[in-house]
């Protein structure tokens, strides 16, 4: 069973940024899974972090993740993939509820007693801004078959389970590092220096990207200066806060556009832009296409 508490949160409880969330890994067999977990469409108000490596598998669904600085879709038999130094949380897409397996390991650990190359067992280079943590289903389908059949080994408590486990949890780490070579080389083993002072900005983004944001108020929640965010914001992100913010909206309406049945002017209203005409233009400019164009070939 996966047992969490929150250990840290770096704000108060109405805007708290990042919270610290432990899994309770077996010394003697350091993996356990939530099987059958429902994640709904509620805004993203927070992040966390677990002190462990996170494999989802999308049973059914579609919806959003936010890993730090990313922002990523989502949809059924996608993998994704978390390390101990990344914050992240995910959502549905609105007016829906995805069902996922939630598998939490220490793959150092796990697989301790073989004779497996370490370096390709090491969660912590698969992170970072480089590094696309969710795995489409199209991309490495093998990644979504090792994902459901740790939990079906957590569930069956059969003869030899640990030495399964063990096994499938390196196959998982090597292909994922076959999968994510270039990325993983770019990430290096940390984050940026910065994040973690911009973080609360860019929580507040997450949850609040359709309403209307100022720079004042995302200074204000990093507790800085204006001008102290702008080149904080900068130097992790590669781009300023408005920028990131139109970003992370452009994205957002994106899935919802290939998710979902709403009109372009509904996508439009539901990620904050008060004309469609406004609509349209960024979004041609950032995704080559109109958003009708886009959705019929997306």
């Amino acid at each position: 069973m996966v047992t969490t508490s929150t250990v840290t949160e770096l704000e108060g409880a109405e805007t708290r940024a990042v919270q610290f969330r432990r899994i309770d890994l077996d010394a003697a067999l350091p993996i356990t899974a939530d099987p059958a977990s429902l994640l709904d469409d509620h805004p993203i108000r927070y992040l966390h972090q677990h002190q462990c490596a996170e494999i989802g598998l999308c049973v059914e669904g579609s919806g959003v993740f936010v890993v730090g600085e990313k922002v990523m879709e989502f949809s059924a038999g996608d993998v994704t993939f978390i390390n101990s130094t990344e914050v992240h949380l995910a959502r549905s897409m609105p007016g829906t509820v995805s069902r996922w397996h939630w598998i939490y390991f220490d793959p150092l650990r796990l697989t301790s007693v073989s004779p497996f190359e370490h370096s390709l067992l090491d969660p912590v280079p698969l992170g970072g801004p480089n590094f696309h943590n969710v795995i489409h289903a199209v991309e490495s389908p093998h990644l979504g078959f090792i994902s459901s059949r740790i939990v079906e080994e957590l569930g069956a408590n059969a003869l030899g389970s640990a030495t399964t486990l063990s096994a499938l949890a390196a196959e998982f780490m090597v292909l994922l590092h076959r999968a994510r070579p270039l990325e993983a080389a770019k990430s290096g083993r940390s984050a940026s220096p910065q994040f973690e002072r911009i973080s609360p900005a860019i929580a507040l983004i997450a949850r609040n990207f359709a309403e209307p944001l100022s720079l004042e108020q995302l200074a204000r929640a990093c507790s800085m200066s204006e001008p102290t965010l702008r080149r904080a914001f900068t130097a992790a992100m590669g781009c300023s806060p408005r920028e990131y913010w139109l970003d992370v909206r452009l994205q957002m309406s994106a899935t919802m556009l290939r998710s979902t049945t709403m009109t372009v002017v509904e996508v439009s209203r539901a990620v904050g832009f008060s004309t469609l005409s406004s609509f349209n233009k960024l979004f041609l400019k950032r995704f080559g296409a109109a958003p009708r164009n886009w959705r019929r070939t997306n």
